[in-house]
């Protein structure tokens, strides 16, 4: 497996004549059995194999298991990896060559907790995606009034990241990671807001007109990135954002800008007095009037 050398280019910035040297992955081969396989007579057993990143979509692929429990992997590069089957799921971290894993049957363990509800807006259901530490495999919950309990059977052991998926505009606060053991139930509290707002303006070009068909940006700055969301003008310079989660943003209209520009720093920046900040409260109606960045 190979992976091109990282290039940092600032925005506006024009680079050429960069050398990419591209360098293998060290690979590591994988010997193991699984403890107790069925009988023949049941059909032959197959692991599946994840690689546990932090991109969605990471490869996975799957490998026989020999009559007597044994079984060889392809050539891997180090990283932690999953292991499963219908009899368990087991966890690999992998720096070195290994011929003494052992994948042994796991029951099942489950999820299982309660919503708390932040806003006025109770729907008469809640649902929630549960995802994996393989970003590969996710189970949806559902919960309901009045007390908006949930179960979910037979999940693996493992740790969850949870997202709603039901009812638009809703969000969980402070997403919780879940941690489930094998036979045990991982028990959680989930924070969800119901109370989306909502943003219409009217975006003027810099000389005072209608901005029609310009680009509008609403941005929440964190620590770590600037979360982006866009709309279009229409031809009298109007806009609209739906379900915009509480917190703290900026918005700017551009007659055009590049999307891939909006979630750098120094973009906005140079816009200049053309960016306003602003609270979004739960449920908020907010209309505001833009000029639009040269």
């Amino acid at each position: 497996m190979y992976h091109p050398d990282v290039l940092e280019v600032a925005a506006g910035q024009e680079v050429r004549g960069v050398d990419v040297v591209v360098r293998p992955d060290r690979l590591f081969q994988v010997r193991g059995r699984v403890a107790d396989p069925p009988p023949p007579e049941s059909g032959r057993l197959r692991l599946m194999v994840r690689w546990v990143r932090e991109e969605p979509g990471a490869p996975s692929f799957g490998t026989p298991v020999e009559p007597d429990g044994s079984f060889l992997l392809p050539r891997l590069p180090a990283g932690t990896y999953m292991i499963e089957s219908h009899i368990g799921r087991q966890r690999l971290d992998l720096s070195s060559d290994r011929d003494d894993v052992v994948v042994r049957p796991t029951p099942p363990g489950q999820l299982a907790g309660r919503l708390l509800l932040v806003g006025r807006a109770k729907p008469v259901e809640v649902r929630l995606e549960a995802r994996d530490s393989t970003r590969q495999v996710s189970y949806h919950l559902v919960a309901r009034p009045p007390d908006y309990r949930f179960r979910v059977p037979q999940v693996w052991a493992d740790t969850y990241t949870l997202h709603a998926e039901a009812p638009q505009g809703a969000w969980v606060l402070d997403p919780p990671e879940v941690v489930v053991a094998a036979g045990e139930t991982g028990e959680v509290e989930i924070r969800v807001g119901t109370e989306a707002g909502r943003i219409d303006g009217l975006a003027k070009g810099p000389g005072g007109a209608p901005l029609a068909h310009g680009r509008v940006a609403l941005a929440r700055f964190t620590p770590d990135r600037i979360e982006v969301r866009t709309e279009q003008t229409d031809q009298k310079g109007r806009f609209e954002i739906r379900d915009v989660r509480p917190g703290e943003y900026r918005i700017c209209a551009w007659p055009s800008q590049d999307v891939s520009a909006l979630d750098v720093a120094g973009t906005w920046e140079s816009a200049g007095a053309a960016v306003k900040r602003f609270p979004v409260d739960p449920g908020a109606q907010i209309e505001m009037e833009l000029t639009a960045a040269r």
